[in-house]
Order: C-alpha cells, then sequence, then structure tokens
C-alpha cells in the first residue's frame, strides 16, 4: 500500500521512512507491504495472498524508485540545494541561535549523542567557557554547542525541540521526539547573546587512561553513573570476579585524588578474589576497554566522613543477574527485541528467550531474574505458571514487569503495596450526544499515541542508583494508571504536575496522570516485583530510563521495602 494524502502517518515525526529523507534534503515516500506470512494466507480484501506477491512488490517498488530518481536527477539535485538554502534561512529567522549540550557526569553518554550529530554531519562545537543555562551549568570539556545557523539546522532543531504543539494526527504512534529528552541529557536553547564556541568537533573523542588501571593495593571502584557501567560490571561478575555495591554515596581517596561516588557504584575488593591480584588487574583492564568506562583504585577501605566506609553494612554483594524472558505469540515482540537489543549490543549480558509453549518445561529456579513484557503475562495465565512464578518471587527471585504486564502484576496481588481499582484506568464519560462522525477523531485524542513527559525519580533508591537529577523524561504511550504505592518508599518515580514535556496529551489524561506511578518496587517474600509502567527501552534510543530498567536487574534484590513510619 502506498501511502500519499492520507494520514495515518504524519509528516511530522522524523523516524518515520516518509519524514526522514525530508530532514536531509531528500524526498521521503512509504511503502508498505503486508507479509504473507508463509505460503498463502487469506486477505479479507486481496484475496488469498501468496508468498511471491509481497517479493514481486518489493521488487517493482524499488526498481521504479530508482528509475524515477535516475530520470529525475536534476530535479531532485536542485529540490536539495533549495532545501538547504531554505535551511540556512530560517535558522537566521529563527529566535535560537544555538544548542548547548552535556551531561557532566555521564562521559559514555556524551560520546554516543556526539557521535549520533556527527554521524547525521550535524555542525558541532566544543563549548568555550562556562555557561549557564536553562537551570544547567555547562562546562568546557563535558558540554558542547550546536550552532543553529548551518545547512542542517531542520534536523538539529528536531533533535533539540521540544513539541508544545502538535499539528499532525492525535492518534498517530508519536508526538514527540526530542533526543536530548530520550538521552536524559542536560540541555539549553540559547536565544539570547553568543554562545562561546571552541574548536569545531570532527570525531568523537575517546576515553583517555582505559585499560590502563594500575594494579590497587585494597579495591577498585566503577561510578555507577557511567551509562557503560552495567557492561563494565557484567564484565567482571562473567569473569568470576567478587563485586559489591554502596547502597549510600560516598567520597574515596583514589590514586587520582578524592573523588565522589553515587549510591549504586561498585567496589571490586582485592582481598575478596579467588584470582591473584595481577589476573584481577587484567580483568580490570579488560573491563574498562570492553565497556569505556573507567576504575579507579584506592589503597583504603576509609573514606571522607561525609559517606559510608567500604566496609560498611551498606556495602552489599552482586549477583550476576541469570535473565529469563518469555517470549512468543501474546508477548510484544517489539518490547521483547528492545530488550533484547539492549542487553545484547550495549551490556554484553545473555538473556534466555523461552517460548510459550516451552515456558512449562524451563526450571525457574535456575534464573535470577524475570522479565514480563506487554503480553507475556497472558503467557502465565494461560500456561497455568502464574503461582509458579508467585512462588519463585517469594523464594528469592526479581520480577521486572513492563507496560500492561506491570498493571497485570498490580491487579494480580504480585505487588502486594499497590491497590488498583477497578476504574483506576478508566475514562472520562462522553458527552450526552455527539455526532457520529467524530468518534475517530474523539478516541484519537484520549489515546496517548506517544508523548514524552515527566517523573520525578529517587535517586536513593536501588531503581534510581547512578542519576544524578530527580527529573526525567520516560515515554508515554498507553492509558494506564497506577497507583503510588501504600509503602511510600516503594514509588520509584512518580509523574509530576508539570508533566508533559514535549508532544500531544489531552487534558483529561493529564489529569488522570498527575501523582500516579511510573515505576513501583515492592518486596513478596523473600523476592522483588518491579514495575515500569512505561517502556523504558523504546526504540533503543532511550538511554535515560535504560537506567531504571539495568537497575532492576542488577539491583532489584537490593529493592527492600522499609516499614512505613
Amino acid at each position: 500500500r502506498y501511502f500519499n494524502r492520507e494520514d495515518r502517518y504524519d509528516n511530522t515525526y522524523p523516524g518515520y521512512g516518509s519524514t526522514y529523507p525530508n530532514f536531509l534534503g531528500g524526498l521521503g515516500l512509504v511503502f508498505e507491504q503486508a507479509s504473507s506470512r508463509g505460503h498463502a494466507q487469506a486477505h479479507p480484501t486481496h484475496g488469498v495472498l501468496r508468498f511471491a506477491f509481497p517479493i514481486r512488490n518489493h521488487v517493482r517498488t524499488s526498481l521504479a524508485t530508482v528509475r524515477a530518481s535516475v530520470e529525475r536527477k536534476a530535479m531532485l539535485q536542485e529540490y536539495q540545494r533549495d532545501y538547504f538554502a531554505l535551511s540556512l534561512e530560517r535558522a537566521r529567522d529563527d529566535g535560537v541561535r544555538a544548542w548547548v549540550f552535556g551531561d557532566p557526569h555521564d562521559p559514555s553518554k556524551n560520546r554516543d549523542f556526539l557521535e549520533l550529530l556527527l554521524q547525521h554531519r550535524i555542525e558541532v562545537h566544543e563549548l568555550g567557557a562556562e555557561r549557564r543555562a536553562a537551570g544547567h551549568t555547562f562546562r568546557p570539556g563535558s558540554a558542547w554547542v550546536v550552532p543553529a545557523e548551518q545547512p542542517l539546522y531542520l534536523l538539529a532543531r528536531s533533535i533539540f525541540e521540544r513539541t508544545d504543539h502538535y499539528t499532525g494526527r492525535a492518534g498517530s504512534r508519536a508526538s514527540a521526539w526530542t533526543m536530548t529528552l530520550a538521552y536524559d541529557m542536560p540541555d539549553a536553547a540559547i536565544t539570547g547573546g553568543g554562545v562561546p564556541r571552541g574548536d569545531r568537533v570532527t570525531s568523537v573523542p575517546g576515553p583517555e587512561g582505559l585499560g590502563d588501571a594500575p594494579p590497587a593495593a585494597f579495591a577498585y571502584l566503577l561510578d555507577w553513573s557511567d551509562y557503560y557501567a552495567p557492561k563494565a560490571l557484567h564484565h567482571l561478575l562473567e569473569s568470576g570476579v567478587r563485586a559489591e555495591v554502596a547502597l549510600e554515596p560516598f567520597t574515596a581517596r583514589t590514586a587520582g585524588g578524592e573523588w565522589p561516588y553515587p549510591a549504586g557504584s561498585v567496589s571490586v575488593p582485592v582481598a575478596a578474589q579467588d584470582l591473584a591480584p595481577d589476573e584481577l588487574n587484567a580483568v580490570i583492564r579488560e573491563a574498562e576497554e570492553t565497556a569505556g568506562a573507567p576504575f579507579q583504585t584506592t589503597a583504603t577501605s576509609s573514606t571522607l566522613p561525609d559517606g559510608i566506609d567500604l566496609g560498611s553494612d551498606y556495602v552489599r554483594p552482586i549477583r550476576n543477574p541469570k535473565v529469563l524472558m518469555p517470549i512468543g505469540a501474546g508477548a510484544s515482540g517489539y518490547e521483547a527485541g528492545e530488550v533484547w537489543h539492549l542487553l545484547d549490543t550495549r551490556v554484553g549480558m545473555p538473556v534466555t528467550k523461552v517460548d510459550r509453549m516451552d515456558l512449562d518445561r524451563v526450571p525457574l529456579e535456575e534464573y535470577d531474574v524475570l522479565i514480563l513484557v506487554s503480553g507475556a503475562e497472558r503467557i502465565l495465565e494461560d500456561e497455568g505458571m502464574v503461582e509458579e512464578v508467585e512462588g519463585w518471587v517469594r523464594r528469592g527471585g526479581t520480577l521486572v514487569a513492563l507496560r500492561t504486564a506491570a498493571h497485570w502484576a498490580a491487579r494480580s496481588g504480585l505487588a502486594p503495596h499497590v491497590s488498583v481499582s477497578d476504574d483506576e484506568d478508566g475514562e472520562a464519560g462522553p458527552e450526552d450526544r455527539i455526532d457520529y462522525d467524530r468518534a475517530e477523531a474523539l478516541a484519537a485524542r484520549q489515546r496517548i499515541a506517544g508523548a514524552m513527559v515527566e517523573v520525578d525519580v529517587d535517586p536513593t533508591h536501588p531503581i534510581g542508583f547512578g542519576l544524578h537529577r530527580r527529573r526525567m523524561a520516560v515515554w508515554r504511550n498507553h492509558n494506564l494508571v497506577l497507583p503510588p504505592s501504600d509503602n511510600p518508599f516503594s514509588t520509584v518515580a512518580r509523574y509530576t504536575d508539570r508533566l508533559r514535556l514535549s508532544g500531544f496529551l489531552s487534558e483529561e489524561n493529564t489529569a488522570r496522570l498527575r501523582g500516579t506511578a511510573s515505576v513501583l518496587a515492592d518486596e513478596l517474600g523473600r523476592g522483588s516485583v518491579i514495575l515500569l509502567l512505561d517502556n523504558p527501552n523504546f526504540r533503543g534510543f532511550w538511554y535515560g530510563s535504560n537506567r531504571l530498567f539495568l537497575n532492576a536487574l542488577f539491583y532489584g534484590d537490593k529493592a527492600s521495602v522499609p516499614a512505613t513510619p
């Protein structure tokens, strides 16, 4: 099917195949071919679809596109020249002179964001001098500048801009796409005055000193603020290294000076290992090179008085999580793929994916973490495994449930401190009488098709470890609602009053979401239940909320629920 004027695919979200080329001076065309799903499939409109039919269509449309591009070469070149000229003209007329960005606590995330910009040939400069804007302080070395006046201005603007009005179809798949929000990247649009620029960035600066960690007398330390710290930790655990997590912040006396570490940071005590000191040092160096996250060394368990010591009871052993994820008919293939992509490409962690038909033959006791993506709850119900999973959690397992699975877990009593009433996810009642042709438009406005909303996260909770700012954007594309926990300590993240950061959100949905829970952590017996009502791994680019998900895997068993005061 070729989409031309129909607004099913709006022309605003730059992630569609119909729009992404438009931001690069090209022409975006959408041709969508339904799968024949095997040798033959009955279709309500076209009769029997055979396997050869979609292949023929792909070949024909591909050849037609190439042929038309060659025949219209001059027109397309002129169109591209005009596009870049228009971009420069609009940049000069825009009130934004530049965007400045950078996370002072996460060099790995900075490098990945820079790589994204440079891959798209967007002009980026080093920040020339300290600048405070939008409540952030940006400093040279950890912040950069993107000037608005450049040929790819429209693409750059689409990466940084907040969408406060939406002219597309409210029921489409996404009404927001601000990349800095998805990355949890501090940024600011500079509208007045200049921004001191340094040299233009032509390549991503590599981390310095990785793979050169000196031998430690007492322990190696890993700052959990770094996006790739989980990858480094997993490498250690897979190598047989014993590691510990600090449940509270501390400032260590390291070989590089006094260094502050947030809660969630990792200590690798030399004396606790089966490996010889030189073998341990080799593994540490491998972890640095593999993950790109640096280690510091310390010669003492004593820290500065403002935090815990490394011998404290608040420093606990870290298990090497063995992860199981049911997949198959009923479970969201998108969410399962996003989980697999994150763990495989950014953590290097294996995840056992088991089809629903084989789930009852899997010994749950061999796994520490069970991930339920949306729809996987129906697999447990259909296979009669709800009680078995509950017993596994009570014996010490960690259940991590996303979106509809999180809502189901709360309704099913797997999170004892969360009570969901029958009308919790109900919607506002309709007017007495509405014209029939308004039905689709009204239904679309009540759906949350894809918006970026703000949550307040507790960075002292194990699921929030590594965060330095309480406010974070999450991706909202459903209407499910969960109330805060009955226990005030187990609501890890809740929606703020400000709520909408970018995209479309109706007034009714805004009112329903304010103050409700986005992330909950509960206890069941000796185990933990982590509910993430919003997809933290959406389409593989949500670096910010990725951290909440990875914390659930590594530190979910540390998420105890204190007694209510």
